[in-house]
């Protein structure tokens, strides 16, 4: 058998695995792991600018990206995996982009690509 690594910041994303690894709530193994928020981050290495934000965090999507709006980066190209999102997340999250004014895609079955329209 192949060996299968996966890693997220929610349990039941993993379990979603069951259909490759019907015992894989067996196999987890919490981890504490160093984070830094988004806003930590760009202060640290200093980013005032972001062209593309390409996020896939296994279901914490969401999260980052709330995390991008309560600073005052808007990239002009968001692309982010949203196949492990609540209906609710995606719900809240489309409404977060039209609100700021993006334009959004859900591309194939688990990306959506978000693009800013030009203020007018």
């Amino acid at each position: 058998m192949a060996l299968l690594r996966l890693a997220s910041f929610r349990r039941e994303v993993i379990l979603k695995q069951r259909r490759v690894v019907p015992n894989i709530g067996d196999y987890i193994e919490p981890l504490p792991v160093p984070t830094l928020s988004l806003q930590t981050l760009l202060a640290k290495h200093k980013v005032d600018h972001v062209d593309l934000l390409q996020v896939d965090t296994e279901g914490f999507d969401y999260e980052i990206l709330k995390m991008l709006w309560a600073t005052p980066l808007r990239p002009p190209i968001i692309n982010f995996e949203s196949a492990h999102l609540s209906r609710e997340d995606k719900l809240a999250c489309a409404e977060m982009l039209k609100r700021d004014g993006y334009r959004y895609l859900n591309v194939g079955q688990f990306d959506t690509l978000a693009v800013r329209q030009p203020e007018a």
